[in-house]
């Protein structure tokens, strides 16, 4: 994955993951600010990698909660874990949800985050175990009113 710029590129790929879709791992929540995960437990090299990148666009960068679950389905792995992966409109963000302590650290910060809409938990976990969550599976367009 090359950042394009002389800022370098992240050598080398997300951890455990063979599909490179970037809505698993950074996300943009404004146009100066990208939400990343928190790689420290999973893989703090390629997190500091990831964030230098983007703070090399002079991007702000907020971490949210990440973990992984080993358990792939057909060779692909298991998005469990992958807050990420959220769905984001004008009038309402849904979070995956998975059960586990996370979901409530990921549902606060994107609450705090990304003020004056809605944010609710949807459980993902089944869905995530076919290795995609919201944003994978939903059609994103930005459109311009037509004058």
């Amino acid at each position: 994955m090359s950042s394009g710029s002389k800022s370098g590129s992240i050598r080398g790929k997300e951890p455990y993951d063979p599909i490179g879709h970037a809505d698993a791992l950074v996300r943009f929540i404004n146009e100066d600010a990208v939400l990343v995960n928190d790689y420290a437990e999973i893989d703090p090299a390629f997190g500091n990698r990831l964030v230098n990148v983007l703070l090399g666009h002079e991007l702000a960068i907020e971490l949210i909660p990440y973990f992984y679950e080993q358990r792939p389905s057909d060779g692909i792995p298991s998005a469990v874990g992958c807050y990420a992966n959220f769905l984001f409109t004008e009038k309402v963000v849904i979070v995956p949800a998975f059960g586990t302590e996370h979901d409530r650290k990921a549902l606060s910060r994107l609450t705090a985050l990304i003020p004056g809409v809605p944010i609710v938990s949807l459980d993902c976990t089944n869905l995530a175990r076919e290795g995609g969550i919201l944003n994978c599976i939903s059609a994103s367009f930005r459109c311009s009113p037509s004058t």
